[in-house]
């Protein structure tokens, strides 16, 4: 699995393990204003072959969407 936290600044990725119930950081890739690199995340998932792709969503304490959540759907 690959899972990404969504940013309008930086894309954080980590690579999950459902079995194990792990995950590790792999990297953080620049978005400009929350548009990222899109050929560069694509190679990221070629390269690892996910059989999972997971996007984070910010949700506020109070349980609202928050103000990136939208763009990460």
């Amino acid at each position: 699995m690959l899972a990404f936290d969504f940013g309008t600044r930086q894309i954080g990725v980590a690579s999950g393990q459902k079995l194990l119930k792990t995950a590790n950081p792999l990297t953080i890739h620049r978005a400009k204003d929350g548009i990222p690199n899109w050929s560069q995340l694509q190679k990221l998932i070629d390269d690892w072959m996910p059989d999972q792709v997971l996007v984070g969503l910010t949700i506020d304490m109070n349980g609202s969407a928050g103000h990136c959540c939208l763009r990460a759907r």
